[in-house]
């Protein structure tokens, strides 16, 4: 990977838009495990299975680089949410493989041609993965798939061609767009102050910074999933002693804690900018703190960007529509076709965009080292960013609810812990749970 170099990061904010009229096709998987075009089946007719069974059979062959050209063609810029000085900054590269070719946009000077086939190759990787998992589950195909991954010194963030997802492309080649580019030099970001902003995100912490509900479940395994819907935060658009309550962050998500302070926070944080769910992961593991989105100005965390989501200023995913989240404690990636490559934790966020409705949306978001050890899965809803959170007498108050349905650890219905430490509710309630569901209000009277 890149060494750690001292510019500002660049600001991404893409949004790929596919127009696909092609209706979407079953997918059935052979005996060797090649994909082709079945029969059509009724979309969202989800089949039980198990998530990583069908990961670490996928078979994966990687594409080699042949050149890394400089391009002349600069119109495809206006695809990055840029400022013009950062637009003046970023070179276009034209990628080519033996299997396509990659549109390639950085402020990094000196791009080698093994970084991006090493990049490329990652998200085409995982791509596939996911899309092993969506047809075994006859899920709909989406029509945006995008990829992002921190190491902590560099970002990526990918698009993918849906066209080429539809058939299960034989070549395992669907990156079309690549975005190359450095983190915020973390130790010289300022803090900004939250009547700076209205829109100012603070980080997400833990409940000690601000209020919610936690709930661990009771068994390890290697990856949770939950599905919630119209669960948006209440009261967002009043202020409270002249504090909006945009100034607070909102979060809907899952994810683990381990030993030596392992945790990791992995689901989506509300965008007021957009009014919808963006992912969101943050990372703690081995003394570094990954993010992958925040809309915060500063951040003392490494791999920290702002509006890195890839989903775009109206890419939000719907306030009311299904939202599904799934965590993976080690993912394995790609190593020459064989699936045991340098393993990562991954969250994979599929839902309904806000603009167009009837676009869906696969997001495939990338950080850390892969877990091998036992964790505690958690579900969390919270307000965070401050202790001074209106009470919830006040009926200006902020407050949003937890809805959780389908949860899993593994292809098991999830079973929460009983343990003392099982459940955490502050100025909050869990009004129901049970067998893989759990319903609460967070500051509701």
């Amino acid at each position: 990977m890149m060494r750690k170099r001292s510019i500002m990061s660049l600001l991404l904010a893409f949004c790929l838009c596919f127009a696909l009229a092609m209706p979407a096709s079953a997918l059935d998987v052979t005996s060797n495990n090649q994909y082709i075009i079945g029969q059509d089946v009724q979309p969202n007719a989800e089949v039980d299975v198990d998530n990583m069974s069908i990961i670490n059979n996928v078979n994966f062959e990687q594409a080699e680089i042949a050149s890394l050209e400089v391009s002349d063609d600069v119109a495809a810029v206006s695809m990055l949410d840029l400022t013009d000085e950062q637009t003046a900054k970023a070179t276009h590269y034209e990628a080519t493989f033996d299997k396509g070719t990659v549109d390639v946009y950085t402020t990094i000077n000196g791009v080698s041609k093994t970084d991006v086939e090493d990049f490329v190759n990652m998200a085409n990787n995982a791509i596939k993965q996911e899309m092993a998992v969506v047809t075994a589950k006859n899920e709909t195909v989406p029509d945006v798939i995008l990829y992002q991954y921190t190491d902590g010194d560099i970002q990526i963030a990918c698009g993918a061609d849906t066209n080429k997802a539809r058939s299960y492309a034989a070549n395992d080649f669907y990156v079309t767009q690549m975005n190359i580019f450095e983190n915020v030099t973390l130790d010289s970001v300022e803090e900004t102050s939250p009547n700076d902003n209205a829109v100012a995100q603070r980080a997400a912490g833990n409940l000690g910074d601000g209020i919610g509900i936690r709930q661990y479940a009771a068994r390890d395994g290697q990856y949770m999933s939950a599905t919630f819907a119209n669960c948006p935060p209440l009261n967002v658009n009043k202020s409270v002693n002249g504090v909006p309550n945009t100034e607070y962050s909102y979060y809907q998500y899952i994810g683990f804690k381990g030993a030596n302070n392992l945790e990791a926070d992995m689901g989506v944080l509300y965008s007021p900018g957009s009014y919808g769910w963006q992912p969101y992961t943050k990372i703690n593991q081995n003394g570094k703190k990954y993010m992958l989105y925040s809309e915060k100005e500063g951040i003392i965390n490494v791999g920290y960007v702002k509006n890195g989501n890839g989903l775009g200023e109206e890419g939000a995913y719907g306030m009311t529509s299904p939202i599904t989240m799934t965590a993976y404690k080690n993912i394995k990636g790609y190593n020459n076709g064989a699936n045991n490559g340098a393993s990562t934790i991954r969250l994979t966020v599929k839902g309904t965009r806000i603009t167009p409705l009837t676009q869906n949306v696969m997001c495939i978001s990338e950080a850390g080292t892969g877990v091998t050890s036992s964790v505690t899965w958690k579900a969390l809803t919270t307000i965070a960013g401050t202790e001074n959170i209106p009470a919830a007498s006040n009926s200006s108050a902020p407050r949003i609810e937890m809805n959780y349905s389908d949860v899993k650890i593994d292809n098991q219905t999830a079973i929460w812990s009983t343990a003392n430490d099982g459940a955490t509710e502050d100025r909050s309630r869990i009004t129901s749970k049970g067998n893989g569901y759990i319903k609460g209000k967070v500051n509701f009277s």
